[in-house]
């Protein structure tokens, strides 16, 4: 089964797509230090990639963990399952991964995070 795992990664090229699909995806999520105060950094090599979610963006606190809790269950709602139930947002896809896919993560994460913004989730 291992063999059989390992040849159709290489069949299938997927090492190659989760560079390429994980370089855009951490291209589009880069933005959201500068868009929230809450994020305070976005990081990353190929399909894994995280988010610190912070309440202030000098001394790096984390968000509470009530904050990620709703972060995560707003997500969920959404669609979009993620390890977001720390202040350390992992995502972690599929090496399958395509980029119209990666393109709606992003919009479902921003849709939350304009969520968490308006209520101040991140104050909490």
């Amino acid at each position: 089964a291992g063999a059989a795992a390992l040849k159709a990664i290489d069949d299938e090229q997927l090492v190659e797509n989760a560079r390429v699909v994980g370089e855009k995806l951490l291209a589009m999520l880069k933005p959201f230090v500068d868009m929230f105060p809450f994020v305070g950094e976005v990081r990353g090599r190929g399909m894994f990639l995280a988010i610190e979610m912070v309440r202030n963006k000098v001394t790096k606190e984390p968000i509470s963990s009530v904050a990620a809790r709703n972060v995560y269950n707003a997500c969920i709602q959404r669609g979009l399952l993620t390890m977001a139930y720390a202040s350390r947002i992992r995502l972690q896809p599929s090496l399958t991964l395509d980029e119209e896919t990666a393109a709606n993560a992003v919009a479902i994460l921003k849709e939350v995070f304009d969520l968490c913004a308006r209520e101040k989730w991140w104050q909490l």
